[in-house]
């Protein structure tokens, strides 16, 4: 009897630790996935600006070489 107590306060200790990390998990991946998001919107017209500036280099290059 008492071994079966003891078990089941070490099966329910660990289910509340895992419910825990489990929490912290869902809590840091939401914030990565908004620091993602801001990332994604500061660097996107930087990248843009590239694509451009390389659209532009490739025009550039192409009426050279005629």
């Amino acid at each position: 009897m008492l071994v079966v107590a003891v078990l089941l306060a070490i099966g329910l200790a660990s289910a509340g630790l895992l419910g825990v990390l489990a929490i912290a998990l869902v809590r840091h991946v939401k914030l990565l996935a908004s620091s993602l998001r801001r990332f994604q919107e500061e660097v996107q017209p930087i990248l843009e600006e590239i694509q451009e500036g390389s659209v532009s280099a490739q025009d550039t290059l192409q009426r050279m070489s005629r």
